[in-house]
């Protein structure tokens, strides 16, 4: 990888990253790194995520999770990129590793929504790295730019022997109806009581499905009672199994419960739900602790059902494992895993197909703190019926990577600072006009996408002493603050006062740093209010960076450090 850049005329500083390097220590080392007296820098290169974790002892999911802590940490201002290899498949290559494709999903939220400013990019290696030298080339071309056809930045790519591919999403047509099942047969479908599953099962008892098994968590099995006896009045026979996915014997013992004269011909596991306790946050602890019993759940179904002939096995994972989405880096790495492992089914003999889908529409009030916090990125939530109609036609699709989204691509864009409307994009008609397309990075300059107001603010800030600043920001945190959460003015916050008690949640962290950027510019990652949990402490924090800001001005050259 030094050759790469060195034949490239960069000079390359090195920072090494031992398995049990914390945070700060490594945000200390990106300092000394991207030091200006060194000379300019032109941006990092993480191999954090293609190293395996046989290498320093570490894990490549959790040492990229801890460099995105450090990269806020050292207010890093230079375009990053991760490096992974293998984790997105091109052709007839083979399947995704799913190991690495989490690395995709973990990065391209924080690093391209929650700062643009810093988003490089993702590039995936053959198996044999940067090893020769067109590779190397290639890799060059990537990381400088102009790599499209059009000659238009490619910021999401895969390098291969055969040239450099760039991953896109495109409107696929999905009027058909879905594959025809054997009436005689047996469907399996998790995920009730929810709305989407009953839903499914509905439009599949509608297209001739005449056996349904369907599964419950254990405990909430009565509350698929209503839909047994409403699919048993159009003509369809249903049980509703309690049933833990995690447990291989459970779901062995389910499937060997399957009636031989109805045998089981189709699965359709949902497992798009995103747990609240994790927005805002990037850590690899939670990513593990989530993604386990996710993956035991596909790992279960998939294997145990690989010599049963089955007709259909369709996957929903969360919308947030294909797009970066704000505060959801860490749950965007679990669903593109279980994208992943689903396609290493697929490559196996299992007729998998995986479907990325937005959030269900759900009553008033029931609604989670992720589903509002998607909502107000511009991803909408879905009407159930229209979802469940969708999915069962793209059931047996040959498409990979399929997503199930509505999206307000006006305001998708504009909160994501225009970071990911690059060439993953460029294919939505939708989206033109409502970014920067061409895949080239937002301009560094903050007032540029401000208002008036905001950017007069701004340059009170930038151009205040020490102590006017730390007022300034004071104000304008205690202020918004009190807008979130719906008090009437500023009094109400006190300065000392912990954002948790004064009933901060997740959710609104993150529409408290939203508003911040959007009335001065000043970004704040969403990681930082819980690291800084008071007023007076994130306003003194911002300080810091706001003086890094003005001391080093805007970084350009041609010195690259890798981690």
């Amino acid at each position: 990888m030094r050759d790469a850049l060195a034949e490239g005329g960069a000079a390359v500083v090195d920072v090494t990253v031992e398995g049990n390097t914390g945070r700060s220590a490594l945000a200390a080392n990106l300092r000394a790194a991207l030091d200006p007296s060194r000379g300019p820098v032109s941006g990092v290169l993480s191999l954090l995520g293609y190293a395996d974790t046989g290498r320093n002892g570490g894990d490549g999911l959790d040492l990229s999770a801890t460099l995105l802590h450090a990269l806020d940490d050292a207010a890093v201002k230079v375009p990053v990129w991760f490096v992974t290899t293998g984790a997105v498949s091109v052709g007839t290559g083979p399947p995704a590793d799913p190991d690495q494709a989490r690395i995709w999903g973990l990065a391209q939220s924080p690093a391209a929504s929650e700062h643009p400013e810093r988003w490089g990019g993702l590039v995936d290696l053959p198996g044999g790295g940067a090893g020769d030298r067109r590779t190397r080339a290639r890799l060059r071309a990537v990381l400088i730019g102009g790599t499209g056809r059009s000659g238009a930045r490619e910021d999401q790519v895969a390098v291969r022997s055969e040239g450099v591919f760039g991953r896109r999403l495109h409107p696929v047509d999905l009027t058909g109806a879905g594959p025809a099942l054997a009436p005689d047969g047996t469907v399996l479908v998790t995920g009730v009581p929810g709305a989407l599953a009953g839903e499914i099962a509905m439009r599949l008892a509608r297209d001739g499905v005449r056996h349904l098994l369907l599964v419950a968590e254990p405990g909430a099995e009565d509350g698929g009672a209503e839909l047994v006896s409403t699919l048993g009045e159009s003509g369809a026979e249903a049980i509703v199994a309690p049933v833990d996915l995690t447990d291989r014997e459970a779901v062995a013992a389910l499937l060997h419960s399957v009636a031989p004269e109805h045998p089981l011909t189709a699965v359709v596991h949902l497992a798009a739900e995103l747990d609240d306790t994790v927005v805002g946050a990037v850590d690899g602890e939670d990513v593990h602790r989530l993604l386990g019993p996710a993956a035991a759940a596909v790992t279960h179904l998939c294997e145990l059902t690989a010599e049963r002939g089955l007709e259909v096995f369709l996957l929903c994972t969360s919308v947030v494992g294909a797009l970066g989405v704000a505060g959801l880096g860490g749950q965007g790495a679990v669903h593109a895993h279980l994208a992943a492992l689903a396609q290493s089914y697929r490559e196996r003999g299992l007729p998998v197909t995986s479907v990325a889908c937005g959030p269900p529409h759900v009553p008033d009030g029931a609604e989670t703190a992720a589903g509002k916090h998607l909502r107000y990125q511009g991803i909408r939530p879905l009407p159930p019926r229209l979802a469940a109609r969708r999915l069962v036609r793209s059931m047996g699709a040959p498409a990979r990577g399929l997503v199930l989204v509505d999206v307000d691509w006006d305001r998708y864009v504009g909160q994501s600072g225009q970071g990911v409307a690059g060439s993953l994009l460029r294919s939505v008609p939708d989206v033109a006009g409502t970014g920067t397309l061409d895949g080239d990075p937002p301009e560094s300059g903050a007032e540029a996408e401000l208002g008036e107001a905001a950017a007069r603010l701004r340059h009170r800030l930038l151009s205040a002493s020490g102590a006017e600043r730390m007022v300034l920001l004071l104000d304008l945190l205690r202020d918004t603050a009190a807008q979130v959460l719906g008090h009437a003015d500023a009094t109400e916050i006190p300065e000392e006062a912990l954002f948790t008690e004064l009933g901060l949640s997740s959710f609104t962290a993150l529409e408290l740093c939203n508003r911040v950027a959007a009335r001065s510019g000043v970004r704040i990652p969403p990681v930082a209010i819980f690291d800084h949990p008071t007023p007076e402490s994130l306003a003194a924090h911002l300080v810091t960076t706001l003086d890094a800001e003005t001391e080093s001005g805007p970084p350009a050259g041609d010195t690259s450090a890798t981690t």
